[in-house]
């Protein structure tokens, strides 16, 4: 495993330095994964917002049957079945608990919800900023001003060495392989 870990440091740090090298198509890299958390984002929060659905739906259900249990106590106690009106008494203590816990997990997932939304908000803040940089790597590479940095030659007047070098060669070439034939 220590070769495995170790070729894929390597691999790692060769991709980080190539990407540091190339700042737009490390900001084309940042955009990709921000899409993807984005996605991902999106994804966590509809399912956030059917297990609120399901949530809301237990406790109304549970609200049904405590609303349906209560007066059987009531009638219980008032028959003189005291044996009955504690057995409903427990059911609809049971009921009232998971309601409380299915009212806590609801809060809970709101509030998920509402971070997962925040964290959106980020993650389409950040692609705006990287788009923006994007755009702004590609007018830095096409306007005159970029180039400062390199030498500038001006062969207006006379052939550029490098082309004078490949003349020269080239004719070099053809003069051997006429000699040959």
């Amino acid at each position: 495993m220590g070769i495995f870990e170790d070729f894929s440091n390597f691999l790692e740090s060769r991709l980080e330095e190539f990407l540091n090298s190339n700042p737009k198509l490390k900001l084309e890299v940042l955009s990709e994964e921000l899409i993807a958390q984005e996605k991902e984002t999106i994804k966590l929060i509809l399912r956030l917002q059917s297990e609120q659905k399901k949530l809301e739906q237990e406790i109304i259900e549970l609200g049904k049957e405590i609303q349906k249990w209560h007066p059987r106590i009531e009638k219980a106690r008032q028959s003189g079945r005291y044996d009955l009106a504690q057995e409903a008494e427990m059911r609809e203590i049971s009921l009232l608990q998971q309601g409380k816990i299915a009212w806590e997990k609801m809060e809970d997932t709101k509030k998920k919800i509402v971070e997962s939304r925040e964290i959106l908000a980020s993650i389409e803040s950040k692609q705006k900023e990287i788009q923006q940089k994007i755009k702004q790597t590609q007018t830095n590479y096409n306007t005159p001003n970029y180039h400062n940095s390199s030498p500038k030659y001006s062969y207006s007047d006379t052939l550029d060495p490098l082309e004078e070098k490949f003349q020269q060669w080239e004719i070099d070439q053809e003069l051997k392989n006429m000699k040959q034939k």
